[in-house]
This record gives C-alpha cells, structure tokens and sequence, in this order.
C-alpha cells in the first residue's frame, strides 16, 4: 500500500542518506571499506605471526624471575614465561587481538554490503513494478538482510571470543579497563546490528510483528549502551543507531497498527530464531622479512647448517669491528 511504503521509506535511514550521493561517491565509500577490510585482515596475519611464531621462540628461553626472600620465605619461585612478561605479549592477549582485527574486517563487509542494499530497496521503493531494480543504467545487486545478519552475528562471536581471552589473564588489572569494556560493549553492539537486520529481513517478508520485535529488543540495547557503556566509541555509536532503530520501529508499528495486526514475538521468542554466524574473511599470512646479513641471512644464504660458504657471501661494511 501507500501507507506502508511511505512508512518504510522514511525508516530506511542508510538509504535517504545514500541518496545524497553520486555513484562516485559510493564507489569511493565502497573502495575505504574493502581496503580498511583488507587491512584488518593484514593486521589480524601479523599478530598471528607473533602467537605461533615469536612468543613460542620467546618461550624456549624461559626466563626465571626470582622472587625476594621477604615474599617468599619457603624458597625463590619460578613465575611462568607467558606471566612475566608484559601483557601484550601473552599469548591470550595478542590472540584476542587476531578475534578483534577478522571481527572489524567483517564489519567493514557487512557494512559495504548494508549500503548497497538500503540504496537497492530505497530505489525499488522510488520505482514499483519493476521486476529488476535500474539505477544508472544498470543493476542493482543487493545482499540478502538475512545473509548480512548472520555476517553481523558472526562479528559478535569473534567479539565474545576476544572477551574471553582478555578474561584468561591471570591479572585483569594489566589490562586496560577501557579496552576490556570496549570489547565487551562491543559484543552486545553487534548483537543488536544483527537483530536489527533480522528485522529488516522480516519487514522484507511482510513480518511485521517479526520485525517489530527483533527491532525493539534492538533499540533497547542501543539505548542502554548510549547511556552506560563506559567506551566513547560505542556509546556514540549506539546513540546514532538508536535513533535509526526507533525511527524503524515507530513507522513499522503504525503499518501493523493499522493494516497487519500481527503479534510481536517476546524476546525469549526471538532468541529461539538468532542464526549462528558466518565467515567471509580470513587472516592473511604475513610473510616475515628475510634478514639482509648477520647468521640468520648467512644460514639462509648458505647450505642448510648455514656452514662457512654461507658465511663468506655475506658480507657488511665493518664486519666484526666493533669496540
């Protein structure tokens, strides 16, 4: 009807705002997603070089921390190699790290493809009774909500494993309290994004009562972390989705109100219907730099025991000459 398009127009926030811009506009929003993507991916290869490669060469030295005689009257103790070091090089730590960079890579994707397919549904609103939705002369391809909130969910896991690293630290005072909060107001921020897709994939579906429900537990988490989540980051995020979830739920009631009459389902309902999460990105590989000189050049460059012939290819200005 009339009604319900125009009630679903003026909700679809992401895309009035997409309306504002050209398609070069877009390409170029298109463009620093795929490559901040790209780059969490990269950054997600580096700190999984340093848990399987550097911390367990670290470890073989086991260094031995001795304890003074005053706090420990029965003997001198041995503190782990992972304890005694600093907390951003434990093993916990930088593997939260590898959770954190795949989970923000998958959030730039997802919210590539939430662009493109608000600006794909606000021009199939702008143009009825067309089978294939033209902008520009050619086809708009859009991503499933239902595809992009289980991508959404898949974020929130990754947030609540890198969570529970963080909490595998004997010490939770090394950690900061801001990040610890971070993460874990993140794993709740998420979960709302998804619930909030899920809604708009029911109101594509013509479930309202559906859309209704997952849209409103998702306001109420956004509402709550605008007003209490200690992390500047996401309680200024949740504040601006809050505002496009309310939008939603407000124009979506009305068509029910009025038109539908569906039931809106309880939250313990809704959870029944959470997808589970799915990856797209994976950690990219760093390749460690091959030293320019020094014995691990000259192993390489020699035979495999990096014997003498090795050792006399590589060569340097003032080799051993130092005082």
């Amino acid at each position: 009807s009339n009604t319900s398009s125009k009630a679903a127009k003026n909700s679809n926030t992401i895309g009035e705002f997409t309306d504002y811009l050209n398609d070069e506009d877009l390409t170029g929003m298109d463009h620093q997603l795929t490559t901040a993507a790209d780059l969490y991916c990269r950054a997600a290869g580096v700190f999984e070089y340093v848990v399987q490669e550097m911390i367990p060469r670290w470890n073989e030295f086991k260094p031995v921390v001795i304890t003074p005689l005053r706090d420990s009257p029965a003997s001198n103790k041995k503190a782990s190699a992972e304890s005694s070091r600093p907390v951003d090089v434990q093993t916990s730590v930088v593997s939260a790290h590898i959770r954190l960079a795949l989970a923000e890579a998958h959030a730039c994707t997802v919210r590539k493809a939430s662009i493109k397919a608000a600006r794909a549904s606000a021009i199939n609103l702008s143009t009825p009774g067309s089978g294939a939705i033209a902008h520009s002369g050619g086809a708009v391809s859009k991503t499933s909500y239902g595809l992009l909130a289980k991508l959404t969910v898949g974020v929130k896991e990754e947030y609540e494993r890198a969570y529970g690293l963080l909490k595998a630290v004997k010490d939770q005072n090394e950690i900061s309290t801001e990040f610890r909060t971070h993460v874990k107001d993140g794993k709740f921020y998420y979960e709302a994004q998804a619930q909030v897709l899920l809604g708009m994939d029911a109101y594509e579906a013509q479930q309202y009562g559906k859309a209704i429900g997952f849209l409103t537990v998702a306001r109420a988490t956004f509402l709550a972390l605008a007003k209490s989540s200690k992390s500047h980051t996401v309680a200024q995020s949740a504040a601006f989705e809050y505002r496009l979830a309310n939008e939603k739920v407000i124009a979506f009631q009305k068509i029910n109100d009025s038109v539908t009459f569906e039931k809106v389902p309880s939250a313990s309902e809704l959870l029944g219907l959470m997808p589970s999460g799915r990856e797209l990105l994976s950690v990219k590989r760093y390749p460690a730099p091959k030293p320019s000189f020094g014995t691990a050049a000259a192993a390489k460059e020699g035979g495999a025991d990096g014997g003498d012939d090795g050792v006399n290819k590589i060569t340097y200005a003032l080799e051993g000459a130092y005082f």
